[in-house]
């Protein structure tokens, strides 16, 4: 089986004024494998966008799965965006939000064995590069000195586990899906920072009814440790959603 499409971008923000784009969706798998239980097709996701202000974003969301013994997703990342920063600590307002712009290149993932049917191990890697610049004149940011404000190289690995027995990755109708994941990043890898970044996702989905109405329940939360931590990356964060759709 072999699907492709693709679709067009476009939409305006007052920092980027109208920008427009493409993403593209490739599905593949064996013929016959969409009534397995677990319906698990390789898919990868191009995804491109420009801006009048000379902006841009390119991205390719990649997940294979290798004789249904493994699975490696990567996620190669070009960024010339802008991004925002709301100032440090619990007491901040809205409009004290500052805008600046992150030049990046990243590529990310994670390589996985299944031990059975529902369950993978493996590792996660990340590797980074971020220039900061057009940053707030008399910002908070610019004189915050907090550590990444002059870019430089983020480099990390760590271990991955995932629980998965949705029976569709691509529109699940049942089943529950978690995964951990560990990064460690280190000098001694050859980055500029040193941290522990947790991250955690968790969801539930089933249809109401036997109908073609589906739910899903998600909580994840990303937390991060160490006293040189890249000010982008060190989020602790915890957020619950249950949105629903219907197919």
């Amino acid at each position: 089986m072999l699907k492709f499409s693709i679709y067009p971008v476009l939409g305006y923000q007052p920092e980027t004024s109208m920008m427009f784009g493409a993403i593209g969706f490739i599905v593949f798998s064996k013929s016959g494998s969409e009534q397995s239980d677990h319906f698990r097709p390789s898919n990868i996701s191009p995804y491109f966008l420009y801006t009048l202000n000379n902006q841009m974003l390119f991205a390719i969301d990649v997940e294979l799965y290798l004789n249904n013994d493994y699975n490696l997703q990567f996620k190669p990342r070009l960024y010339n965006y802008p991004d925002f920063f709301f100032g440090i600590g619990n007491g901040n307002e809205p409009e004290d939000e500052e805008i600046y712009t992150n030049v990046f290149q990243q590529v990310e993932g994670t390589f996985m064995k299944f031990t059975d049917e529902e369950w993978s191990l493996g590792i996660r890697f990340d590797i980074q590069h971020n220039t900061l610049r057009d940053f707030s004149e008399n910002g908070q940011l610019i004189s915050s000195g907090l550590p990444g404000l002059r870019g430089g190289f983020n480099v990390g690995i760590g271990p991955a586990a995932q629980y998965d027995s949705r029976d569709n990755i691509l529109y699940p109708g049942k089943g529950a899906y978690l995964r951990s994941e560990v990064n460690f990043y280190s000098d001694a890898l050859g980055g500029d920072f040193n941290y522990t970044l947790f991250k955690i996702d968790l969801r539930k989905y089933f249809s109401i009814k036997n109908s073609k109405i589906y739910w899903h329940s998600r909580g994840w939360a990303i937390l991060s440790a160490g006293r040189k931590c890249l000010f982008t990356n060190c989020k602790n964060r915890w957020r619950y959603q249950a949105p629903g759709n219907c197919q």
